[in-house]
C-alpha cells in the first residue's frame, strides 16, 4: 500500500470526527483510541500517528467538541436516568473511558436521582413480577440491581422500604 499524503489523512480525520462525535459526545481517551485504531491502515510511524491524533485533539479541545468534564456530567445523567444505572457502575465506566477521578466526582455529585429511588422504580417496573417473599426471586432481585452498579446498603434500604408487610 502507498502511503497517502498526510493531508489527506487529515481531511479523513475531519471527515471521520464529524460522523463519530454526531452519535453522542466522546471524552478525549476515545477519540484517540478512535483515530488510532482508524490510522492503523496507513501504516504510518508511531510519531507520525501520534502527532496527528495530538494535532485533531487540540483542535476538537479548542472549539470545545471535546469536554471531559462536560462529558461525564452528560454520562452520569443519560447512563443514570435512562438505564438506571447505579453510582459504582458510573464510576468504573467513566474511569475505563479516561476521564480523571475529580471529574468523576464532580459528575457523580450533581447527580439528579438518588440510587434508592432509582432502585424503588425498578422494583415497581422491572421486577414488579419478582415475589419479594422468596429468598430466591428475592436474591435474584438483588443480583440484578448489584451488576446494576447499585451498593449493596441501598439496594436493601430499598427493599424494606418497599415491602408493605414491615
Amino acid at each position: 500500500m502507498t502511503k497517502k499524503p498526510l493531508n489527506e489523512i487529515k481531511e479523513y480525520l475531519i471527515f471521520i470526527t464529524d460522523r463519530y462525535l454526531g452519535v453522542r459526545p466522546r471524552s478525549i481517551k476515545e477519540m484517540r483510541d478512535y483515530y488510532a485504531r482508524k490510522l492503523k491502515r496507513y501504516n504510518l510511524s508511531d510519531e507520525e500517528t501520534q502527532t496527528l491524533i495530538e494535532e485533531r485533539i487540540i483542535s476538537l479541545l479548542a472549539t470545545s467538541l471535546l469536554d471531559d468534564e462536560a462529558f461525564a456530567r452528560w454520562y452520569v445523567a443519560e447512563k443514570s436516568h435512562f438505564k438506571h444505572r447505579g453510582t459504582i457502575r458510573l464510576l468504573i465506566e467513566l474511569k475505563r473511558k479516561g476521564i480523571p477521578d475529580e471529574l468523576i466526582e464532580q459528575a457523580l455529585s450533581t447527580k439528579e436521582e438518588q440510587d434508592v429511588d432509582i432502585i424503588k422504580h425498578l422494583l415497581l417496573t422491572k421486577y414488579r413480577s419478582y415475589n419479594m417473599n422468596s429468598l430466591i426471586e428475592r436474591q435474584r432481585a438483588q443480583n440484578g440491581l448489584l451488576r446494576r452498579g447499585f451498593s449493596f446498603r441501598d439496594i436493601k434500604t430499598a427493599l424494606e422500604e418497599n415491602d408493605p408487610e414491615e
